[in-house]
């Protein structure tokens, strides 16, 4: 299998930003946003673990967010 870690990286860091929860234009879940980059580069070449390793690594951080009372793990971002 071909490494796209290097790919979504810059993928991500060129077309993103890190945002509040509450000045976010988007918030996705790990797996939304896997979904997401999976319109752009194949089908599963990453996995969650590895996603939260290139978001960490680019200043993103998880944050917390109430959804229909309940507690939701999200990254916060808007569009560059």
């Amino acid at each position: 299998m071909i490494d796209s870690k290097k790919e979504i990286s810059l993928f991500v860091k060129n077309n993103f930003q890190p945002q509040s929860s509450k000045a976010a234009e988007y918030l996705y879940t790990s797996e939304e946003f896997l979904n997401l980059l999976f319109n752009t580069f194949p089908q599963n070449c990453i996995d969650s673990y590895e996603l939260y390793e290139i978001l960490c690594g680019l200043g993103y951080s998880p944050q917390k967010i109430k959804d229909k009372d309940k507690l939701k793990i999200v990254w916060a971002f808007s569009t560059k």
